[in-house]
């Protein structure tokens, strides 16, 4: 977050190539390599390691959400049949 002006002066660089610069890398196309897992100089076998690796990453944050869900799901239920209070919205409710 500097004007390039400023990041001419820091790093001493022409304006103008600190302007191409940021044409060229700006946040959308910054935020959308970040995305990609991918590096262009990766090979197919590393690309493959790479997926694999986010793929089981990705299961494992799924395996964990699902075990938060059912466990928040029995402490409803237990709630609800040992205390007596219903915590679930009906459907069909008004708001008031």
């Amino acid at each position: 977050m500097i004007s390039c002006l400023g990041a001419s002066r820091k790093y001493r660089v022409p304006r103008n190539t600190i302007k191409a610069w940021a044409g060229k890398l700006n946040l959308t196309t910054l935020l959308s390599a970040e995305n990609s897992s991918t590096l262009p100089g990766m090979t197919q076998s590393q690309e493959s390691k790479l997926l694999i690796k986010k793929i089981n990453e990705l299961t494992k944050a799924l395996e964990l959400s699902q075990l938060k869900n059912l466990a928040l799901e029995t402490n409803i239920e237990l709630a609800e049949s040992d205390l007596y209070i219903k915590i679930r919205k009906r459907r069909g409710t008004k708001q008031s």
